[in-house]
Formats: C-alpha cells, structure tokens, sequence
C-alpha cells in the first residue's frame, strides 16, 4: 500500500484532530491544518482515496471523516512523533516512584493509581509471570521450645517468613546441623516444578525433624503457588465515562467485565521482548476490546521477571503522550524494583529476618 507524503499528512491531520475533538474531521478543517495551499476539490479526493484504502470512514450524518483501526495502525506504525515529557510529567512519575515501596503488590497499586491520573484512562499493572521458583536459602531461627521462625530467601529475591509450632524439641546444634541439611537438599531446586515431599520425605527423619520437615514442604508449596499465580491491579475505570466512546452502557459493561477478569487481563501482556507495544480495537484479543485500545509497557526485576503495566481507553487515544509517560513510567519502574530486589541485596552470609515476622 503506498501512501505519498500530501496523503501521509492528510491522515496524520485527520486522526490527530478527530483525537483532539471527538468530531469528525471536514475537508476545511484539513486544509486549515495543512502548511501549503491546496484546493477543497483536492482535500476532499484524498479524503475519499484514504477511505476507499480503509484508513478513513464517512458516518452518514457528517461530512467528515473518523480514523478506522487500519487507521489508526498506520498512523501509530509510521505517522506519529513520540513525544517527550515536561518537567510537571516527569516530576508526578518520579513522586509516585519515590514511595519505594518494599511490597510488590502496594508498589504496583500505587504505579497503577499514578497511570491511571497521569493519562487519564483507565490503568492496568500485572505482577510478573512466573517462572523458576529456586531456594536461595533457608534459615530456622528458634523461638521458644517449641516454636521457631521459618525464613525462606527464593532465588528471585523474594523474602517470606512463617512462624511455625511443633510437638518435638531440637538442640540448638541438631537444628542447625538439621538447616543445613536442609539447604543442601534444596538449593536452587525449581520448587515450581518439583515436589518439595520428593526433595525432602518424610521417612528422611524422625521426632521434631519430621514436623519441621512437614512445616517447611507446606510453606514452601504455598509460596510456589502464590508465585504462579499474577496479580492484577486496576484503576480508573470511571475515567472513561467522560469519553462520548463509553457513554453507551453496554460497552461500559463489556469492559468492567474485562477488567473483573484477571486471566484475561493478564494476557494483555507485550508479545516477545516487546518493551512497549499498542493494539487497536479488533486486533485485541479479547471481543470485549474490539472498540478500545491498549498501550502496555514491560518492567523488569533484574534479567529474571517481567511485569507490564498498561493503559485501556479509546482508539481516539492520545498514542504519542500515552506511549510516551508508560515507557518512561515502565523504565522507573524497573529501576525501583531492582533496587529493592537486588540492590538492596540479599546477603547470604547474613542473618535474615524481616519486619513483618509473625512473632
């Protein structure tokens, strides 16, 4: 398909207006936007070339024109400029960066809330998809005689802890001797995908050994499932009832009941290594989207897991500011969350607890 630059530009003025005012576009507002003089007669024939191609459609009652989703790619594809952010966007991305928070699901909420504000539209933020759930290390630290405090370090940087009870007494030296054995067994193991019974059987050990055992096979198969499963955070909904697209109930409708679908909105996720990706309407997956678009961005923790957050609103969308605030956004992001994960460090020849210990 061939496109010359007067209808390159022609397009661009058409979408970039229509986004602008939610009207359709007429040959004199083209040529009030168009830096050379040319005639109506000819305005109106490109217009008519760029709908016969699909870019363009002519509702009955108006004498404009609207962008189709064919339109609305090439213009995203080849058309429009990204754009830079100002100093005010800048500085709102970095104040809700700034929060640091040390939970993944609180940071990703608030990343959510602070999308959702700064473009206006409704936001999306999904924790990582799982992959390799390895041990880094494993510590029991005594509480009283019959109680103590299970701490696990994952391979991914993830820091949890239980506080356990069993019947039996260990010395301190058996129960140290006993968590080496442990770490030994389990380092690096892909708890993911194997059994934490095979790794550790019961008929391995007896007394206090064998609830201990027993108490760390089920913390750790707990967090193995917890980590297969994402989490999805929402915000905004109710900001795209101020766009005339979502005034119809229906189609309001359609997207809650995406939203309320976590699979599916997990599976927004940028194919590949995209970092940032756009699909427009129908090239969703999803039917419920067919009159919608979604800009998503990848973060990263360090080089072993991906997120994305993203935003959902119109095919009349503002693709080049979007665009620009969710991959600087996204790059923020990343940054936080290595610090927390890996910067900050997790040192293995140190004591490890954490402030939310259940003692």
């Amino acid at each position: 398909m061939f496109l010359d630059d007067r209808k390159k530009l022609i397009l661009k003025i058409v979408i970039e207006e229509y986004i602008r005012l939610a009207e359709p576009v007429g040959s004199r507002h083209v040529a009030e936007r168009l830096p050379f003089a040319v005639s109506s007669a000819t305005i109106r024939n490109e217009l008519a070339d760029l709908e016969a191609m699909g870019m363009l459609e002519h509702p009955h009652t108006s004498a404009g024109r609207i962008p189709t989703h064919k339109g609305y790619r090439v213009y995203v594809n080849h058309l429009m400029r990204y754009r830079r952010l100002n100093k005010s966007e800048t500085a709102q991305i970095n104040r809700a960066l700034d929060l640091r928070m040390d939970a993944l699901d609180e940071l990703l909420s608030e990343a959510s809330r602070a999308v959702s504000t700064l473009t206006k539209y409704t936001s999306v933020a999904v924790t990582p998809k799982a992959g390799a759930f390895t041990l880094h290390r494993l510590e029991i630290i005594p509480y009283d005689a019959h109680s103590f405090v299970l701490v696990v370090v994952t391979g991914e940087g993830l820091v949890k802890n239980k506080l356990c009870r069993v019947t039996g007494e260990l010395s301190p030296d058996a129960l140290w001797a006993f968590t080496d054995f442990v770490n030994r067994r389990l380092y690096r193991a892909d708890l993911a995908r194997e059994n934490v019974e095979t790794l550790l059987p019961g008929d391995l050990f007896r007394g206090a050994e064998s609830e201990i055992a027993a108490e760390i096979s089920s913390f750790l198969n707990a967090l193995a499932r917890e980590w297969a499963a994402q989490d999805v955070f929402y915000d905004g909904a109710a900001n795209l009832l101020a766009y005339p697209e979502y005034r119809n109930l229906d189609r309001m409708k359609e997207l809650w009941d995406f939203l309320a679908d976590t699979s599916e909105v997990s599976g927004l996720s940028p194919p590949g290594d995209n970092i940032l990706a756009i699909t427009i309407g129908d090239e969703n997956r999803s039917s419920k989207l067919k009159d919608s678009s979604v800009v998503t961005a990848t973060y990263r923790i360090g080089s072993r897991a991906r997120g994305f957050i993203g935003v959902i609103g119109p095919t009349r969308m503002d693709y080049p500011a979007v665009a620009a605030r969710l991959d600087y956004f996204a790059k923020g992001l990343s940054r936080v969350l290595g610090d927390l994960f890996e910067g900050g460090g997790i040192d293995g020849d140190d004591d490890i607890i954490t402030d939310d210990t259940e003692i």
